[in-house]
């Protein structure tokens, strides 16, 4: 699936199902074809053998910068500074996969909305990152200890976080809520948009064990970002309760596109090449 194409007229019609100029009709798939019931959105085996755990998280971590990024359209955005404290915030406050996705789908309501949001990327993230955790464990941080996730004296930042907690629920209109179906249709929907954002996928197999995949991001992704903010405005959530999404044909339908496996020399040791990230100590 490449960037989604936009018509000016499609914002013009009432939208019971994506169009074929924006959601490709090979995405559409019958009810037979679902990934395995024993596994859920949450595990990356669940979208494909060719990615192993870290590959999955900083796909994800790619969402949520890229979704950022059209939230922040017209500010200045230092992409490496915020996918670092990204990957700060989630590894201090051990955040789940799960939290992660319904932390994505709730910067995709706000792009949605077309809110014109008055706090600064790294707090409105935080702010969904709180909120996602509350909404998707029964055991919780408290402020006190966002503060020391964050590495912030207590003392008046406890109110801050406060503070940015109740603008991001505002933001949602406090609809927080996603289960079931509309849950795994979004995390398939995600991780094809993450997708859109690698130039190539390159996996090397040894018959059928695969020793070593290597991912290269696009760096030009203006453009991409542009069609998936227009996609996004014609695009309602209740699409997610009808749609049966695979992504196993989306990747497909990229296979010698963007994706190449290729037959590679007998290796004793599976190895995956992900992008790294350097870790530092930072602030909020």
């Amino acid at each position: 699936m490449q960037s989604p194409n936009y018509s000016p007229k499609s914002s013009k019609k009432e939208v019971s199902l994506p169009s074929r100029a924006t959601f490709q009709s090979h995405l559409l798939t019958p009810p037979n074809s679902q990934p395995q019931p024993n596994l859920s959105p949450n595990n990356y085996n669940y979208y494909s053998p060719y990615l192993n755990k870290t590959q999955f998280n900083s796909i994800l971590i790619n969402c949520s910068l890229n979704l950022l990024k059209i939230v922040f359209n017209d500010h200045a955005f230092n992409s490496n500074s915020i996918k670092l404290f990204i990957i700060e915030i989630l590894k201090r406050s051990k955040t789940s996969i799960q939290t992660l996705q319904v932390l994505n789908y709730y910067i995709f309501k706000i792009i949605k909305k077309g809110i014109n949001v008055d706090l600064d990327v790294k707090k409105l993230f935080l702010g969904l990152l709180i909120i996602a955790s509350k909404f998707n464990q029964d055991c919780n941080y408290s402020f006190r200890n966002w503060c020391l996730i964050c590495g912030l004296k207590e003392d008046g930042n406890k109110k801050k976080l406060t503070e940015i907690e109740f603008k991001c629920l505002n933001y949602l209109d406090y609809e927080c809520y996603i289960n079931g179906k509309k849950y795994d249709e979004w995390c398939k929907f995600l991780i094809i948009f993450g997708y859109d954002f690698i130039k190539s996928q390159k996996i090397i197999k040894n018959n059928e064990e695969i020793t070593n995949v290597e991912i290269d991001w696009d760096t030009d992704i203006t453009d991409k970002l542009s069609k998936w903010e227009s996609f996004f405005k014609v695009f309602t959530f209740d699409h997610f309760e009808f749609l049966d999404i695979n992504f196993e044909t989306y990747f497909n339908a990229q296979l010698d596109k963007k994706i190449f496996i290729q037959q590679g020399q007998q290796s004793k040791k599976r190895q995956f090449v992900i992008d790294t990230v350097p870790i530092k100590k930072i602030k909020v």
